[in-house]
């Protein structure tokens, strides 16, 4: 039963659900989306009966059928590329999670040996604790990648299925063959007689233990064989013997031989596929009836692998264990101090007590950070200051400068302040700091070659040089802090409000500082270079490191 060229003309089925004996349903009516026909020109003038089913002529059943399956392979292949664009955004924001973790974990470790300390918990409960709260810290981020993996899974898996043989295995090893750099392979297995058999992209729910203990449930690739145990006969080697695309296996970089087979005629023969692409649609395959164009791109788009999030949770990994490693080092500085009362959760943030771990600083701003964990107010860039020594020399300090108590004031580039005459105190973190030579006495030498130190300003100075150019007056930055009388909770959230301007702060490289016009110090601003490691000093500014 026709209509004219162009329009598709269908019966209504009768209160009995009968069908015409010329027509046939549409296999899998679920899939076929109403913009899918529209976008593959067919004119679906369906009436729905009382059996609410949809039906089309039998001459025009094969060309529909097979113009919808070319629409669900170009979706497929269209659709890998444009879900990698995606999954690289997430991808970033879990690298950089990974990544910055640690920080927060250190901290959390730092709270969980004070908070049981002063409580009387002995050092045994205290390091386990303390371990326990890396162990939650870095669990956050180990959640978030496995689950973001297993929700890519279901992606696919809904994406796929309508993909049939158009379905690829995967693996980076196999060689170059296509434009993605890869070589694919039908998903196909062969069993011992020689015979080949479908292998189905098959998924599974495992759950996963977290570093916490807490467990997870994700979906993960897993299509196994097992019947295949032996030599096949000649000619029949099998083409692939497991789908494996699991972000946490211990053997995702290659496994050889998934059955332990011994015989070595089939042992070379077994491969491990670690992922799935789909083939470029070939117009030639698909007898759709209308003029269809082969989509530009790659032979094959990957679609799933397991490889990026395995990389990343490798980085969470070794960052967890690091950390690890740094807790009896947390124990060794914080805990007798805090057991016996000599300091409060401030003081444990504050220079003196973070000087065993700021002796591994690099640079002045790495110094900076211990000033900045107190919550100091801190100048808003890097600059130069003049001053003197107790002998009277004129020294020069390169870093950044904390002002508690500015009030919002900010400081003129050029102008002398005297510490004792200005409200609030000055604190600075600099590093080895170049002396011109109008300068240079035996006393000012040690700023030339000394580590990073972190001072209190107590003698007149001046700002000299600024980072950036043209700079006529220095701003500070104020940040809460957490205090004797602060509660556990708002002391978390403050230091967790804080890690921010931590980061920012660690990723911040200064190559050059800017002299402002006219600046005095015998020419002006000193060139940066790498600085020290942050140790105690001598001189005759008042250490609060503990140095003389």
């Amino acid at each position: 039963m026709r209509t004219a060229a162009g329009a598709t003309a269908v019966g209504v089925v009768g209160a009995s659900g009968a069908l015409p004996e010329e027509v046939d349903p549409v296999d899998d009516v679920e899939a076929i989306g109403i913009t899918a026909a529209v976008g593959i020109g067919i004119v679906a003038g369906a009436a729905v009966g009382a059996a609410g089913t949809y039906f089309v002529t039998k001459n025009d059943s094969k060309e529909i059928k097979q113009s919808l399956a070319w629409e669900d392979h170009l979706k497929a292949y269209n659709d890998a590329e444009e879900q990698w664009l995606r999954d690289d955004q997430a991808l970033a924001s879990l690298s950089r999670d990974a990544q910055l973790v640690n920080r927060k974990a250190r901290e959390d470790a730092i709270y969980e040996i004070y908070d049981h300390a002063v409580q009387g918990a002995d050092k045994s409960t205290t390091e386990k604790e303390a371990n326990q709260a890396v162990d939650e810290a870095f669990s956050v981020p180990e959640k978030a990648i496995l689950s973001s993996f297993s929700a890519r899974v279901e992606t696919a898996r809904k994406a796929l299925k309508n993909a049939g043989s158009n379905v690829l295995a995967y693996n980076q090893s196999w060689g170059t063959a296509s434009d993605t750099g890869t070589k694919q392979m039908d998903l196909e297995v062969s069993d011992e007689t020689g015979q080949t058999a479908e292998a189905q992209f098959e998924t599974r729910v495992t759950s996963r233990n977290l570093l916490n203990g807490d467990t997870v449930d994700i979906s993960v690739v897993d299509s196994r064989r097992s019947a295949v145990t032996s030599a096949p006969s000649a000619g029949g080697s099998p083409a692939l013997s497991r789908l494996l695309i699991d972000p946490s296996s211990p053997n995702y970089d290659g496994e050889e031989n998934p059955w332990g087979v011994t015989d070595p005629n089939y042992y070379s023969t077994i491969r491990l596929a670690d992922g799935v692409a789909v083939e470029k649609p070939a117009p030639t395959d698909y007898d759709t009836g209308s003029d269809i164009t082969a989509p530009e791109g790659p032979e094959a788009q990957l679609w799933l692998t397991a490889k990026p999030w395995y990389n990343i949770l490798q980085t969470l990994y070794t960052k967890h264990s690091e950390t690890l490693k740094e807790v009896p080092m947390m124990m060794d500085q914080y805990y007798d101090d805090a057991a016996s009362g000599e300091i409060d959760l401030e003081q444990m943030m504050a220079p003196k007590h973070l000087a065993g771990s700021a002796e591994n600083a690099e640079n002045a701003e790495q110094a900076a950070l211990i000033l900045r964990s107190m919550g100091y107010p801190q100048s808003d860039q890097k600059l130069v200051i003049e001053t003197q020594t107790q002998n009277g020399d004129t020294v020069l300090l390169e870093g950044f400068l904390s002002w508690i108590g500015h009030s919002g004031s900010s400081l003129e580039v050029g102008k002398q302040y005297d510490p004792s005459g200005t409200p609030g105190r000055f604190y600075m973190a600099y590093g080895p700091t170049p002396q011109p030579d109008d300068i240079q006495t035996e006393a000012t030498k040690q700023y030339e070659s000394a580590d990073s130190h972190v001072v209190e300003l107590t003698e007149s100075f001046a700002i000299v040089g600024t980072e950036k150019d043209g700079t006529t007056s220095i701003s500070f930055e104020s940040r809460n802090m957490a205090t004797a009388d602060t509660s556990p909770s708002d002391a978390r959230e403050t230091f967790r409000k804080n890690d921010e301007a931590e980061k920012d702060a660690r990723e911040e490289t200064v190559e050059v500082i800017n002299p402002p016009p006219g600046a005095g110090a015998g020419g002006g601003g000193v060139g940066l270079g790498a600085l020290a490691a942050l140790v105690g000093g001598g001189g005759v500014l008042a250490y609060i490191l503990g140095g003389s």
